[in-house]
């Protein structure tokens, strides 16, 4: 089977416009502290899902969902997001022209199960690009960034929900610079990662009272969440006091 004709992000820049996405996105910002707004998500969940291990804290992730978005404190957080949304529409109708005959799906959330570490985890997920042809499919992440680790998890968790529903033969992870190929196998590996994550991310979650988490974890602090994170605040007063 042939494999599916694949650019780095670059190839599409000349496409690519933000002004829609900002216009969407201003519209959603809802301000929580001076400073400080939420973007609301616009198909708000309330679940954990795999691109959550790119905040690279659990306890990140939770407010994210509790917040039901993503946090802004200056105008290029917005435009970061209406960049990296504008890139996935254009990619997505660039990879349409590039592979003709192919069956592309791309966008909806959908919603799984799994039960991974002695939890049932509820999870909402949507896959930026499934590329099927001959009953063979090929998984395709699009990042308008340079590669990180994280990507290659998020890409993974993918392959992990869907593997059941779609004969899929190849993951691809889409950077700004790159197109790296992986194999099930690779897959499966990074899966396992992606899956403690969620693990801890629904432990934290579970944990939640009226004073933060009652799970305490230090990622890289401080994160942009750390104005609303209760961790990092009580971390900052004990500092503060000298305790």
């Amino acid at each position: 089977m042939p494999e599916p004709v694949l650019r780095p992000v670059k190839a599409v820049l000349a496409r690519v416009s933000i002004d829609e996405e900002l216009g969407s996105l201003v519209k959603r910002l809802r301000p929580i502290s001076p400073g400080v707004f939420i973007i609301e998500s616009d198909t708000p969940t309330g679940l954990i899902g795999p691109s959550m291990v790119n905040d690279a804290c659990p306890i990140a992730s939770a407010l994210k969902i509790k917040y039901r978005g993503i946090i802004a404190r200056k105008p290029s957080d917005v435009n970061d997001v209406a960049f990296g949304n504008a890139v996935h529409k254009a990619y997505i109708n660039a990879v349409r022209e590039w592979n003709p005959g192919w069956v592309i799906e791309d966008g909806g959330v959908r919603e799984a199960v799994i039960n991974h570490d002695g939890l049932s985890i509820k999870v909402g997920y949507s896959p930026d690009i499934l590329m099927g042809k001959d009953g063979e499919w090929h998984l395709v992440e699009v990042k308008s960034s340079k590669h990180q680790p994280s990507h290659e998890v998020q890409l993974a968790l993918y392959w992990h929900l869907l593997k059941d529903s779609y004969n899929i033969k190849a993951g691809w992870l889409v950077t700004f610079d790159a197109v790296l190929k992986y194999n099930p196998g690779d897959l499966s590996k990074l899966a396992r990662i992606g899956l403690d994550y969620m693990a801890a991310t629904a432990r934290v979650l579970a944990s939640w009272s009226d004073s933060g988490p009652g799970i305490t974890i230090h990622g890289n602090c401080p994160c942009k969440w750390a104005p609303l994170c209760p961790v990092w605040r009580r971390y900052s007063l004990e500092r503060y006091m000298g305790a």
